[in-house]
């Protein structure tokens, strides 16, 4: 009876530590000036990463995501690889739709999302979409602003549609701002990217709970003996 509680107490154990590791860390607040490989080292993936004058579909990026899964928003520069700015939301307030120039709080920033633009901001600072925000931050570099609503090509290409704040967008892309610098449109020099957690390399929970129940196997028939 004792092995058999035994047996139960470190399956639940490995089971818990191993989803504790696949995890990323999920920080409160908008950072800035880190190496993007600090942010993968830290449990995270490339969901998507793209020079800010690319447009692409929300529906194709975030399609498989549900509503509870996290994910990283960040600007980079491609000279250093340096992430000027980011902050972590779950796709689900991320998508949630705002009114122009209005946004809500969620995990340490202010999170905007509409047919102008989508990103985040210091908690408190105003935004003025415009279409993206052109605010001037009170809290420094403490933002980032992605043009939506694009159907295809660039900022400045003739088939762009009218973009409108009372829609839900539906392309993504083309600028406009990533902490303290702005005027990002068709700019080859930034990347926009979005991080998902990652396995970070170890055996799924399932395997380790295999492996953990073999050892104690092999322990239960030598106690037998």
């Amino acid at each position: 009876m004792k092995f058999k509680y035994l047996k139960a107490v470190l399956v639940t154990t490995v089971l818990a530590v191993s989803g504790f590791v696949n995890a990323g860390i999920i920080q409160s607040g908008i950072q800035n000036d880190i190496q993007s490989s600090t942010i993968i080292d830290d449990g995270w993936s490339y969901l998507y990463r793209e020079n800010a004058g690319v447009t692409s579909s929300i529906l194709d990026i975030f399609g498989g995501l549900d509503n509870d899964d996290w994910i990283i928003v960040a600007g980079i520069r491609n000279s250093d690889d340096l992430v000027l700015a980011y902050a972590a939301v779950t796709w689900g307030e991320l998508s949630t739709y705002t009114a122009k120039n209005q946004t809500h709080t969620f995990n340490g920033a202010d999170w905007y999302f509409n047919g102008n633009s989508m990103g985040f901001t210091a908690i408190g600072d105003a935004i003025s979409q415009s279409s993206a925000d052109t605010s001037s931050f009170v809290n420094g570099n403490q933002g980032l602003s992605i043009h939506t609503n694009y159907n295809s090509g660039s900022h400045n290409t003739v088939s762009t549609p009218s973009q409108d704040a009372g829609v839900t967008p539906t392309y993504f892309g083309s600028g406009y701002r990533m902490g303290n610098v702005k005027g990002l449109n068709s700019s080859s020099a930034y990347d926009y990217a979005f991080f998902v957690e990652s396995s970070q390399e170890v055996p799924e929970p399932t395997t380790l709970a295999i492996f953990a129940l073999g050892i104690l196997g092999l322990a239960s028939r030598r106690f037998k003996k």
